[in-house]
């Protein structure tokens, strides 16, 4: 088989034009590679996953975030750390087993 590239050209509209340079843009691959793997019907399933694994992992750090600076609000207001804090501690613990483990799972698929 011959890797010669060839330049191909054809017509969209531009509702179809727009939503392709959306579409690879969100997978990260240039339109040329979006558009051989559909008409080869290469099934491009994995790459979403792994998108989806990754809006999973985003999700949880900014929870994460969100309860650190909840706690340094916290301590610094009351200058202690009592029962209530050592708790939300350990949710963000249990939050970084989460990551860990969604990237775990992206990496699998």
């Amino acid at each position: 088989m011959n890797n010669k590239k060839i330049k191909k050209q054809f017509w969209v509209n531009e509702d179809f034009n727009n939503y392709f340079i959306a579409l690879s843009k969100k997978l990260g691959i240039s339109q040329s590679k979006l558009f051989q793997q559909k008409i080869i019907d290469i099934d491009i399933l994995t790459i979403n996953n792994k998108f989806s694994a990754n809006y999973e992992i985003i999700r949880l750090v900014k929870n994460m975030t969100n309860n650190l600076n909840q706690i340094a609000h916290y301590a610094n207001t009351y200058k202690q750390l009592d029962n209530k804090i050592l708790e939300e501690i350990e949710k963000v613990r249990l939050q970084q087993k989460e990551i860990k483990q969604a990237i775990i799972e992206g990496l699998k698929k």
